[in-house]
Formats: C-alpha cells, structure tokens, sequence
C-alpha cells in the first residue's frame, strides 16, 4: 500500500508541473481519478493549506513540517491511516503533498 501511495504522490505532483492551473483545483481533479486508491490529501503551497477531508487536515499538520519524503503511521483516538508525505517544487515554490488511506474507511 505504501508504494501505491508513493505513486499517487509522484502522479498528483508530476500533474501539477505539467498544468498551468491552480494548485488545488489540478490536485483535486488528480484526486478524482485517484479516489479509489485514496480518501485524502493534505496541501501546503504558497503558505496556504488545503485538505480533501478537514477532519485531517489539523491531526496531520505536523507532518509538512517534517522535512524528507516518507511514509508515516498515523494514529488518532481509533482512527489508523497509512500517509505518504511528498516535498515538490512548482513554478519556483516548494510544496508539500500528504497522501493518506483511511483503513477504517
């Protein structure tokens, strides 16, 4: 599963540096044709943070502070979830993508 969502990742940042579109709007559009591989996503571009579930959003906040791309467990009262962490460069910006997949979804 890990792989699958380092490959999730690496499509959804190569789609941003071939699309002149906004940041979110080419995620989300990278996420619909992915969403049977994942629930969520977590952004941080420009100083800006956007999310797919907000129920994520701040639980995985510290995660694009991290620095290096990995692969993290993250646990949350019975909530598990296996989340990859991305860090890209876009248009002169660096960005940070978390890719996440709920397992009690």
């Amino acid at each position: 599963m890990g792989e699958r969502l380092q490959r999730e990742a690496n499509h959804a940042v190569a789609q941003l540096e071939q699309d002149q579109t906004a940041v979110p709007t080419a995620l989300d559009s990278v996420s619909q044709g992915y969403q049977v591989f994942h629930h969520l996503y977590v952004l941080r571009f420009n100083g800006s943070v956007s999310a797919s579930d907000p129920q994520w959003q701040q639980q995985l906040a510290p995660l694009l502070e991290e620095n290096g791309d990995a692969l993290v467990d993250v646990k949350h009262n019975d909530q598990h979830m296996l989340v990859y962490r991305r860090h890209f460069e876009w248009q002169g910006s660096n960005g940070v993508l978390l890719v996440g997949e709920d397992f009690l979804r």
